[in-house]
């Protein structure tokens, strides 16, 4: 399989080389039309019979053509925003071929991310298909304006349990590392990876996210770990960490972009330990470009814009379940508002009150019905 990641590094920038941007007509009716034009001759050369489309489209050898410093000196720029020294940048080459040559969902080899193989990534260049690879381009628009309706507020643990979603508080990693970042749990899991809860707010997004995500991606349900709607709003930062436990080695973590921009970075350690030629690789993803993630390397992410928002889902290659036949050791239904907690070092989740501690004392809610366990 040929990998449609791009790499560029860094300090290569001022170099000048030929661009050229397709020509759109202003008029809107034309402008459509030229537009189509061009976007298809790129794989049916024979659009380029059609009227003005040798004068107005780049794949005709038409166009706006001008000389531009090379991609890295744009990708140079972006970098010194943040204090990270960036040694590479990763992009995508969009596609919207999602599932492998049998159907399947692509990944990532789990075994390079043991404890022994993870040493033995070292390179950025060499290493790359261990560290991140591209799986496809999806349609998120729909996402897209849920979220955006939902604004910054729709993330905090408040608002949730105030909308009858299940909220974990006193998480240790979130605390620590991810000051500042809120998240939408719909599925979690306990470390060992040996029970899975379904949360309340699943139920309202799980149609939309099978169309749209689950389905083209080729992940069943009952092989999710975990799935949420991370939020890093303006000025956020998340430090360099590694995700451990069991789940982390029999997960593959998928990222699907839902809002994001420029300056946002998301980078990724090439060694293990922290050294003066650990090499610092960033991954620059668009809405929509689908990606998994060796999460057992250290990685960051930096924020010096608006809010950017991934819909992340940890999922593992064979069933977790079988919901038909009532599983119950394994899938718990968490209760609308049910507060829990995941202490450092415990491996399921601590849960059963309903009352939110705030700023201003304990915040009760109503009961609600017993774990509906399956």
């Amino acid at each position: 399989e040929i990998s449609s990641v791009e790499l560029t590094h860094h300090g290569v920038g001022g170099k000048l080389v030929a661009y050229c941007e397709d020509i759109v007509a202003k008029d809107e009716e034309n402008g459509a039309r030229s537009e189509v034009i061009c976007k298809t001759a790129y794989e049916d050369p024979t659009q380029c019979h059609g009227p003005n489309a040798r004068a107005l489209c780049c794949a005709c050898m038409g166009g706006a053509r001008r000389q531009e410093p090379l991609l890295a000196g744009k990708l140079d720029r972006e970098a010194m925003k943040i204090k990270d020294f960036v040694n590479a940048t990763a992009t995508f080459v969009p596609h919207h071929q999602c599932r492998d040559k049998n159907g399947l969902a692509k990944r990532l080899p789990l075994e390079m991310k043991t404890k022994s193989k993870i040493v033995t990534i070292t390179d950025i260049d060499r290493d790359l298909n261990f560290i991140v690879k591209h799986l496809c381009n999806i349609n998120v628009e729909p996402i897209q304006k849920l979220v955006a309706d939902m604004g910054d507020e729709g993330f905090t643990i408040e608002y949730q349990h105030d909308g009858n979603n299940a909220v974990i508080t006193n998480r240790h990693g979130m605390d620590k590392f991810k000051p500042g970042c809120d998240a939408i749990t719909l599925i979690f899991s306990s470390k060992r990876a040996d029970k899975v809860y379904h949360f309340p707010w699943l139920d309202g997004w799980l149609s939309m996210l099978r169309e749209l995500v689950l389905e083209p991606l080729g992940i069943p349900l009952n092989q999710i770990l975990r799935m949420q709607l991370a939020n890093m709003p303006r000025g956020s930062d998340i430090g360099f960490h590694r995700d451990t436990n069991a789940w982390v080695q029999m997960g593959h973590r998928t990222h699907i972009p839902i809002i994001t921009h420029p300056d946002v970075f998301f980078l990724a350690e090439t060694m293990r330990d922290m050294k003066e030629d650990n090499a610092i690789l960033r991954i620059k993803s668009n809405a929509g470009e689908v990606y998994e993630f060796n999460n057992a390397k250290g990685h960051a992410v930096r924020n010096v814009g608006p809010s950017r928002v991934h819909l992340i889902i940890d999922w593992v290659d064979d069933a977790l379940y079988d919901e038909e036949k009532g599983d119950v050791e394994k899938l718990v239904k968490l209760r609308p508002s049910e507060v829990c907690t995941h202490p450092k070092g415990i491996n399921e989740l601590q849960c059963g009150g309903f009352a939110l501690e705030t700023n201003d004392g304990l915040k009760e809610t109503n009961d609600s019905p017993e774990h509906e366990e399956l």
